[in-house]
């Protein structure tokens, strides 16, 4: 066996610990998609704000 068979060896991490860190970062990346949507979604409704307040002005000086 190689030294660096042995430090793999040393280091491989537990199949229970594997796993809970596997569930872990993908909470957490749900976590992190969660609030780009929600940011996104207020961008987005901000934006179609501000532009049916200048559509109601517009018709609004036209007539």
């Amino acid at each position: 066996m190689t030294s660096l068979a042995r430090v793999y060896k040393r280091r491989q991490p537990k199949v229970g610990n594997g796993l809970w860190s596997f569930v872990c970062s993908a909470n957490g990346k749900a976590g992190e998609l969660s609030a780009i949507v929600s940011a996104v979604t207020v961008i987005t409704s901000d934006l179609l704000t501000v532009r049916a307040a200048k559509y109601e002005k517009a018709v609004t000086v036209i007539t």
